[in-house]
């Protein structure tokens, strides 16, 4: 069956009560040697009248070097004393984790040493090329492949617009201009004009068109909790039975959740991501890594989708019957869409595990960090538990969800006015603690002049009243938080 996208863990752990250690390595080495074959193969890298069986077994030592592989073989005994750690899953991780930061590609001579004719695929030049600039023009000649599937790569322009790209599609004229873009996509190179350009000076005139349509978020998720539940599952009884379990739960979560179904059809956590509008690009064991927009269809939010699929994640790991305490933690980075994508990806990793990781706590788990980025690199940043526990969290998203979908409207000096009375803030907070709320009425009332604004407007001070009263910002440190997340979705609506 094809996938979608990668879906499997980069380590596989197995057993055996019946085979020697010289045996199992017999094994892997030969399963190795027959993937390599398979790899020359089908991408033509031994072609027969332009080298010798001396340059194909070179070939093959090239990519045994450049593909990395290490392996383990080892009794339960010897991995626990050699590494001191708690059980055999933890010990191979920590063996494994080492033995990646030794590469041992020698690029030099594989470039000297290893040849293969290019003529197959360059009508200018006759040249030779080292297998592996051969390897890396096959993976690109994949989209042929790609392209008689109904799977494709979306463009960030059309992740970005995914809530009204549907309506633009059914109208002739900007259908000829997504057809344009598409052909654009295949020769970017090669044009003089940006494509993205075209698109978003076509398109910047529908009515459903907003500032945020030219931002995307890259999303980075991991699980919480995992080494400490493997560590339980592994002390108590049956433990290879609920490990295998575990594993077939995680796989299970991304592939099809048999409890959810579309129309009948087990649905993917592919087909969940895409029928958002976003794309996921992997998803190996418990981490994810997505794009997405920030209104996906049927105007739900990209909290929307955070929420379903830290649910599914949650619903999905059990131990036999019983649930057990994971959740997902998500980086979030929000991105110009003509931003270095490279940046975005690194942004929200470090989102992740700098930011929402350390936001978790013994009690509380499942942490969102959001950041937006500007043209400048002057990034806002909001973090919090996602949860309906966490009432900062859903104060923040009904004010975010509202203002850019045009509900509220919040005033364009709104930032400037907060910040010319912070003392006065912080201090409502950290003195008054049964009194802030009212104090903050006051406040607004007074000195914000909420009652000469439009219907919107006053709307958007409740809400914004509502969110800071949660947040209750007693701080200098905690007022600069609400200002930086109040940026985000000033910037979004389009604030300069």
């Amino acid at each position: 069956k094809y996938k979608e996208e990668g879906i499997f863990h980069d380590r596989f752990i197995a057993s055996s009560e019946e085979k020697k250690k010289e045996e199992l390595k017999e094994l892997i080495e030969s399963s190795i040697d027959q993937t390599l074959d398979s790899i020359i193969s089908k991408n033509n890298l031994n072609m027969v009248g332009y080298i010798n069986e001396k340059d194909s077994t070179a070939i093959k030592e090239v990519l045994k070097s450049y593909l990395q592989y290490h392996y383990i073989i080892a009794t339960e005994e010897e991995l626990i004393s050699s590494t001191g750690k708690d059980n055999i899953i933890f010990a191979i991780d920590a063996i494994l984790d080492s033995m990646e930061l030794q590469t041992s590609f020698d690029s030099d001579n594989s470039t000297k040493v290893c040849k293969v004719n290019r003529d197959d695929y360059s009508v200018k030049t006759h040249g030779l090329v080292t297998p592996l600039a051969k390897l890396q023009y096959e993976a690109k000649s994949m989209k042929d492949i790609i392209d008689n599937t109904n799977f494709g790569f979306k463009s960030i322009p059309k992740i970005a617009v995914s809530d009204i790209v549907e309506k633009l599609s059914e109208d002739k004229e900007y259908k000829k201009i997504l057809d344009k873009l598409e052909k654009d996509e295949e020769r970017f190179w090669t044009l003089k004009d940006d494509p993205y350009d075209t698109f978003y000076n076509a398109i910047n005139g529908n009515k459903d068109f907003k500032p945020h349509h030219k931002y995307y978020a890259v999303i980075y998720a991991d699980g919480d909790k995992m080494g400490s539940t493997i560590k339980s599952i592994y002390e108590g009884d049956d433990k290879d039975g609920k490990i295998k379990q575990f594993s077939k739960n995680i796989y299970e979560y991304i592939s099809h959740d048999e409890t959810d179904k579309i129309d009948n059809q087990e649905t993917s956590l592919y087909k969940m991501i895409d029928d958002f509008g976003g794309m996921l690009i992997f998803a190996g064991g418990d981490d994810l890594l997505f794009f997405a927009p920030i209104f996906g269809v049927e105007a739900r939010t990209v909290f929307d989708l955070l929420e379903e699929i830290a649910k599914r994640f949650k619903d999905q790991m059990k131990v036999g019957a019983e649930s057990v305490d994971v959740s997902l933690s998500f980086g979030m980075s929000i991105q110009y869409y003509k931003s270095p994508m490279i940046e975005a990806i690194e942004k929200s990793k470090s989102l992740l595990f700098v930011d929402a990781k350390k936001h978790n706590t013994d009690k509380e788990s499942g942490s969102l960090s959001l950041a937006l980025t500007k043209h400048s690199k002057q990034s806002f940043k909001g973090t919090f538990f996602m949860n309906d526990k966490d009432v900062a969290y859903e104060a923040y998203k009904t004010l975010f969800t509202k203002e850019l979908a045009q509900e509220i409207e919040l005033p364009h000096n709104i930032q400037y006015a907060l910040m010319k009375y912070e003392s006065l803030i912080v201090d409502i907070f950290k003195s008054y603690a049964f009194e802030a709320q009212s104090k903050l009425d006051n406040l607004f009332t007074t000195l914000i002049d909420e009652n000469s604004r439009t219907k919107k407007a006053k709307e958007g001070l409740k809400l914004l009243k509502a969110y800071i009263k949660v947040l209750k910002p007693s701080s200098k440190d905690d007022f600069a938080k609400l200002i930086s997340q109040l940026a985000i979705i000033k910037f979004l609506r389009g604030d300069q």
